[in-house]
């Protein structure tokens, strides 16, 4: 049985687009924190620091 795709709220994405912005912590650990693949939030990431 397959597993469901899990769903964020907007709330949620921008906490983890806070996290990365602030520069506390590193995109693999906020990625690992929130069980995200590293790659995911890379994008965003470079989009706002851009």
């Amino acid at each position: 049985m397959a597993t469901m795709r899990r769903k964020f709220t907007f709330e949620q994405k921008a906490l983890i687009v806070l996290g990365i912005l602030k520069e506390d912590k590193s995109i693999s650990q906020l990625s690992s924190e929130h069980g995200i693949h590293a790659n995911v939030l890379q994008t965003p990431a470079s989009v706002f620091t851009a």
